[in-house]
């Protein structure tokens, strides 16, 4: 498989991930007392087998609020806070004040 993807390390030392023509900011964090392996399942049984233990996570932000992902990341969190229940308009050929007498007096 061949990917677009690859890691520039820049002469401060910061990191970066480039997939195609976006970049993002990587950063590490220490998982203390948190346990995270990669298993791999091995092929003729069902038994997984643990390959490595994670001490670091990595975590990626889009470079520049102008990218394309920072973009959508927005737009998808604007929304979930947007107001979807609006007021509804009912067009009515009668008064509802007689529909709502006339329903009274059948009762």
């Amino acid at each position: 498989m061949e990917t677009n993807a690859h890691f520039v390390q820049w002469s401060d030392g910061s990191l970066s991930l480039m997939v195609g023509a976006e970049l993002f900011d990587v950063s590490f964090q220490q998982l203390q007392e948190q346990y995270q392996y990669l298993f791999e399942r091995q092929p003729q049984s069902s038994i997984m087998e643990a390959q490595v233990k994670f001490d670091q996570a990595m975590a990626f932000r889009p470079y520049s609020t102008a990218s394309l992902t920072h973009k959508k990341l927005t737009a998808t969190v604007l929304a979930k806070h947007q107001k979807v229940n609006r007021t509804k308009f009912i067009v009515t050929n009668e008064n509802p004040e007689e529909a709502k007498k006339r329903a009274e007096r059948v009762r």
